[in-house]
């Protein structure tokens, strides 16, 4: 298999797979030596099938079955029989049992997955360990979808319009229902926090920041709707540059004129 799979193309892909049948229909292999010969590819989280959806289109997570990028199959979700453990779609220990390795191509698996996986699991135990548990798991959708939109900013500097009108939305929702503010003062902190960005956004003509980040300023205006919604925004510019400034000086580069994505950054604060 390794063979078809270096190059970790489509074609490639069909062709083991017309292989295998072949040699299943012919009795050469059986299905249970072949699973454990070619280990299970690990699974990503809600949040990284979010990004992936926005980042993949038509052929994103949410309009299929989890499945490998490279061959298309599908990832095996319930035969967990150990000690030979085939699992793919468990958080961080599909990862850890698959060694990093696809199970289909055999190529590596970027950190970024268990990393993102790692992530939203440390920020779900501190809103549980703040507003509690069952709280928790109401702000979980928006949680997620924060997390997906800092995901495609830091990667790609540009975020999917869905995903973005639909946390605008949600955390108007959540102020509403969830925390009871009133219309007015969720409306007033929302715009607020657009106009914030949005000046910044004019009188730079878009250099310093883009239309996203008014936002998800608006967004933070809808969930705290009070001076919080300044303190967040600004907290963030903080983090930002106490991660950036080191990073770029490590790495000897001009600080004038770098592009960054500023979404992940409102998304720690």
């Amino acid at each position: 298999p390794s063979r078809f799979w270096r190059g970790c193309d489509h074609s490639a892909g069909v062709r083991f797979r017309q292989m295998r049948g072949d040699a299943l229909l012919a009795g050469d292999l059986h299905p249970r030596p072949l699973a454990a010969a070619v280990r299970p590819r690990r699974a990503m989280g809600l949040a990284v099938l979010l990004a992936q959806e926005a980042v993949h289109g038509p052929q994103g997570a949410l309009r299929h079955n989890s499945h490998d990028q490279c061959a298309g199959d599908p990832l095996d979700t319930h035969r967990l029989e150990l000690p030979d453990l085939d699992c793919d779609l468990i958080p961080l220990i599909s990862f850890i049992v698959q060694k990093a390795k696809c199970r289909y191509c055999l190529n590596k698996i970027s950190w970024q997955y268990p990393l993102v996986e790692l992530i939203f699991a440390i920020a779900a135990v501190l809103l549980a360990t703040s507003i509690g548990f069952y709280a928790t798991l109401v702000l979980i959708p928006l949680l997620t979808i924060l997390l997906a939109l800092a995901i495609q900013d830091l990667k790609n500097m540009y975020v999917d319009s869905f995903l973005l009108y639909s946390f605008a939305f949600i955390s108007f929702l959540y102020g509403l229902l969830f925390f009871k503010y009133s219309i007015l003062n969720i409306l007033i902190w929302g715009l607020v926090g657009y106009i914030f960005f949005y000046l910044q956004e004019l009188i730079s003509a878009k250099k310093w920041v883009g239309s996203a980040d008014a936002f998800i300023g608006m967004s933070i205006g809808f969930l705290f709707a009070s001076f919080q919604t300044l303190e967040t925004i600004i907290i963030s510019y903080w983090i930002a540059t106490i991660i950036l400034v080191p990073y770029y000086l490590i790495k000897k580069r001009n600080l004038k004129g770098i592009k960054f994505g500023f979404i992940p950054y409102l998304a720690l604060s």
